[in-house]
């Protein structure tokens, strides 16, 4: 069976986090958290509950986040597959065997938790910005993209060994650079339903923001465009 680890970006998700981590070691082999100079009580609850850390000194986006995890875990072969999960509660532990699966499809080199099928409670402003910025990595990456800012994602080693040397992106963008290299490297990119889940309190419904984020989103886009047609 393969080995998976988690890697889980954390900006003060305070108590949001605590069910994510207690409920996690049920799923995969491995934890580790990105703490990203939380300013509230996550580290100590971090600590309480014994989970692997590494701290930002700053805080420096949750694209940053992912590649100081990306870069610790692949210097290490304990693991086949890395499983990426928002600590504030907004996607459930028990959906991790979801995307397992759906990883034994052709070529799948990554698998995504789509909310778009169930948007739920998503806020307009939110969907609007997902419909459209799914709709143009699609069109760059060349295959259907349902949910493209979507955190919830299985990704195979092979994967992340290939395109983590092209990887720049600081905040949100950097999903977004993942979705478009693993396309252009021949990995399908496949979408899990999931529920669309928003907490009261959740970091994430905070820290996105639907016009910066999206026009941050946009330029990857446009550069990953203009890269592949030069």
């Amino acid at each position: 069976m393969e080995r998976i680890v988690a890697l889980v970006p954390c900006y003060n998700p305070g108590e949001l986090c605590r069910p994510v981590f207690s409920q996690l070691p049920r799923y995969v082999d491995r934890i580790l958290a990105v703490n990203d100079a939380s300013t509230d009580n996550t580290p100590d609850i971090l600590a309480e509950l014994g989970v692997e850390t590494l701290h930002h000194a700053v805080n420096r986006g949750k694209g940053a986040a992912l590649l100081t995890g990306f870069d610790h875990l692949l210097a290490d072969g304990f693991w086949e597959m890395l499983l990426t999960i928002d600590s504030d509660g907004q996607h459930r532990p028990q959906d991790v065997p979801r995307l397992v699966a759906a990883m034994s499809a052709p070529r799948a080199g990554l698998a995504v938790g789509s909310r778009m099928g169930e948007p739920g409670a998503m806020p307009l402003r939110r969907r609007l910005a997902n419909r459209l910025s799914s709709g143009l990595i699609s069109y760059v990456a060349g295959q259907r993209i349902p949910d493209s800012q979507s955190g919830f994602r299985l990704h195979r080693r092979e994967l992340l060994e290939k395109i983590r040397p092209r990887l720049s992106g600081q905040g949100f963008e950097l999903e977004t650079e993942v979705l478009v290299l693993a396309s252009w490297e021949g990995f399908g990119v496949v979408a899990v339903p999931i529920p669309s889940i928003y907490e009261e309190g959740s970091n994430r419904a905070s820290r996105y923001r639907p016009v910066a984020d999206s026009y941050r989103i946009g330029k990857v886009i446009w550069r990953c465009y203009r890269s592949r047609r030069s």
